[in-house]
């Protein structure tokens, strides 16, 4: 009889929950803003063994730490529908045994009150992004009255600004032609 070589079977492929780890993060933001003013949000994931992130942070804002499963390499994204956000680092890093991975955003507040920032963490396996944490902050936007002008002339119709500036225009150059003629 005749017999078919074995044929190993492959081993499997490892889970992208396979090659994941915990690592310290933290997150730094204020809890109170200047309408139209900027100020700085960080986030600091530390995969150097360190039992912290906090210590790679600034320490003037509020100040939230936690712990995340992430792979070699990590995004992370702020939002927030009142806030102009720039970031200032790159979005997506691959995480240093070295020292601490830091992300910076310049933000900007453009609506007054509290708002809403939320900062997710994700996992990359590829192309593919795995969200592995999530935090959600309000920070309290204090309006001063310039900021009050600027949320003012932010806010109002450009079209209805154009008119009262015409009308302005007219009703100042008809009383000034008016006041010459009566000194006649």
């Amino acid at each position: 009889a005749q017999t078919m070589p074995s044929v190993a079977a492959a081993p499997p492929e490892p889970s992208v929950f396979d090659t994941m780890r915990t690592v310290p993060i933290a997150y730094e933001a204020p809890e109170r803003a200047q309408f139209a003013r900027a100020f700085e949000v960080t986030v600091v994931v530390d995969a150097t063994g360190d039992d912290t992130a906090v210590d790679a942070l600034d320490g003037t804002g509020q100040v939230i730490e936690g712990e995340a499963q992430v792979t070699d390499r990590v995004r992370v994204s702020v939002t927030g529908a009142a806030f102009e956000l720039e970031g200032q680092s790159p979005e997506i890093q691959v995480l240093s045994p070295m020292t601490e991975n830091i992300w910076r955003w310049k933000a900007t507040a453009r609506q007054a009150g509290e708002q809403d920032l939320a900062v997710e963490i994700f996992a990359l396996d590829g192309d593919d992004a795995l969200p592995v944490r999530t935090y959600r902050g309000k920070i309290s936007i204090e309006v001063t009255r310039l900021g009050q002008a600027i949320q003012l002339a932010q806010d109002a119709n450009p079209i209805a600004m154009l008119l009262g500036g015409v009308g302005a225009a007219l009703a100042g150059f008809f009383g000034f032609v008016g006041f010459f003629r009566k000194r006649r």
